[in-house]
């Protein structure tokens, strides 16, 4: 993609998700640019975008990817699906309960590699899938961050 072209493509990105907000349309542009230098392709940029409730998400997951010792040759939304497996949950409630778990990693002040935080999420879908829990994904990863914490 020309550079011009992914400039404009990061801005409407950015103003979309601010809806008129200055001061968030300079969080979201500073967010997205810093995932796109971590390596996230458009498609997942805009569909985590749109997903993610907080630009401070968005940089903690750039951090996660920088953690990773070898740069991933799929794409982030490929390697979200290839650790959610067969999991109960869809790919978008995976994102949505990796952005809890950002969260609890900048409330923690701490990183941990994108490998470590999704390996953490199979484990929490794997025990939820025979629990029965009433919670939803997000929330319930959110339960256990709080209750059990995260070694990673």
């Amino acid at each position: 993609m020309a550079t011009a072209v992914a400039t404009n493509f990061r801005k409407r990105l950015a103003e979309a998700k601010a809806g008129g907000v200055v001061s968030l349309r300079g969080a979201w542009s500073q967010a997205i640019d810093r995932a796109e230098k971590s390596g996230v392709d458009d498609s997942a940029m805009e569909r985590f975008v749109n997903e993610f409730l907080y630009p401070s998400s968005l940089l903690k997951l750039s951090e996660s990817l920088d953690q990773e010792a070898a740069s991933p040759k799929k794409s982030l939304t490929e390697t979200i699906e290839r650790y959610r497996g067969e999991s109960e949950f869809s790919t978008e409630e995976w994102i949505q309960a990796l952005e809890r778990m950002m969260q609890f990693l900048i409330r923690s002040n701490r990183t941990a590699q994108l490998s470590v935080n999704l390996g953490y999420l199979s484990c929490a879908a794997e025990y939820l899938a025979t629990s029965g829990s009433t919670l939803g994904f997000a929330e319930d990863v959110e339960r256990f961050l709080e209750e059990f914490g995260f070694d990673g």
